[in-house]
């Protein structure tokens, strides 16, 4: 069973992860918790002092409980998600982090729309968290069900952690990824290239004697690749480089997307 946890706040976006995840219950087995994490809204001098802040306290976390107990009560006949909700308040980061490892988390889960500026998604990806998670990273964007299929993007240099990133979730399940491997050096047809890779993946595949989909190599910019990563139910793809090609390709898919571990890995 793979330790889940989903971040959610009083928002839309997480209403879309729970529903996600309630879809990919369906054809993996996880053991999911739901975490909410208040941060104070004033730094340094507080607002009020004594019972007058605690009262003030305690009516926050009731306002976000009575959301997210009715946001999980609207979800729960298509996620199946009905476990009680950890809210706690403090540093989001220091929280979650702490969460992931003393859990054995595999699985760190939270909703973000998606939007044709890139910054709020690299902002976060480059965050703390993001960094240092000891697990894969789910990030959904959209409310987009498992019937579109699944593509694993890479760049050649981090296939295996692609691939990797793949099999840490869905090794246990049918899935048949299509894979996209993205290059910007030489011509786009090296026959004995693309063999290598093929023959690659053909034996990552066979060794947990599973399938996969198509296979596209694809030499160009972002603009040619983004296509193939815009209309699927899942992306799959490594941690990306800070400023990297995949980066911004992955800044710029609508897409639910699946990045693999920077940080120390959960085992």
């Amino acid at each position: 069973m793979l330790n889940t946890l989903i971040s959610v706040n009083e928002d839309l976006s997480s209403r879309f992860a729970v529903w996600y995840m309630g879809q990919l219950r369906e054809i993996l087995d996880l053991s999911v918790h739901l975490i909410h994490v208040t941060e104070p809204e004033h730094r340094g001098r507080p607002v009020a002092t004594g019972w007058v802040q605690k009262t003030w306290e305690d009516s926050v976390l009731l306002q976000t409980r009575t959301w997210i107990d009715r946001m999980i009560r609207a979800e729960k006949n298509h996620s199946r998600i009905l476990d009680e909700p950890e809210i706690v308040s403090g540093d989001r980061e220091e929280i979650l982090l702490h969460s992931m490892n003393i859990s054995a988390c595999g699985l760190f889960v939270e909703g973000m729309f998606h939007s044709f500026k890139p910054d709020g998604f690299l902002t976060r990806i480059r965050s703390n968290l993001y960094k240092k998670a000891p697990c894969p990273i789910l990030m959904v964007k959209n409310k987009t069900g498992l019937s579109r299929g699944v593509v694993i993007a890479c760049e050649d240099k981090n296939l295996e952690k692609a691939l990797d990133t793949f099999f840490c979730i869905f090794e246990p399940s049918d899935i048949r990824p299509d894979i996209l491997i993205c290059r910007l050096d030489g011509p786009a047809k090296d026959a004995d290239r693309i063999s290598r890779r093929i023959e690659r993946i053909d034996t990552a595949f066979a060794q947990r004697k599973k399938n996969h989909g198509d296979v596209k190599t694809i030499a160009g910019d972002v603009a040619a690749v983004l296509p193939f990563v815009q209309n699927c139910s899942l992306v799959v793809s490594p941690f990306p480089e800070k400023e990297s090609f995949l980066e911004n390709l992955l800044s710029l898919s609508p897409c639910p997307l699946l990045l693999g571990v920077q940080g120390p890995v959960n085992r």
